[in-house]
């Protein structure tokens, strides 16, 4: 059950969103003991994390390595509003929220003795 609390926290990013998210399930837990939990877990995923006994080694190797990979990240500025007010931006403060992307790419590179696209795409 921990581990179920420590996941719905982190996913629902709330401790009174997960409370209810619980309730639906026939779960009854208070704000408060979903926050000592979620901050027990994560105390002790440090203290492995940073043990001396902690490898870096993938548990089983991968079998498929990419000779190339590619991180792209990016990250942009969205307008929210205020729950509960229908569409359209209602905020009476800023309104602005922030997301940030990640994606991860398989890719193949190859060596040329000239520019395989000397002209910008169309």
């Amino acid at each position: 059950m921990i581990r179920k609390i420590a996941v719905l926290a982190a996913e629902v990013r709330s401790f009174h969103r997960a409370t209810i998210c619980l309730q639906e399930a026939d779960v009854t837990v208070c704000a408060k003991t979903v926050q000592r939990i979620v901050h027990e877990v994560g105390h002790e995923l440090a203290l492995r994390r940073d043990s001396k006994q902690s490898s870096q080694r993938l548990s089983q190797p991968v079998a498929n390595v990419p000779a190339l990979a590619v991180v792209e990240c990016d990250g942009g500025r969205i307008r929210t509003r205020e729950p509960g007010h229908g569409p359209g931006v209602t905020r009476t403060k800023s309104g602005w929220s922030e997301a940030k992307h990640t994606c991860l790419i398989r890719a193949t590179h190859g060596t040329f003795t000239e520019d395989p696209q000397p002209d910008p795409p169309d």
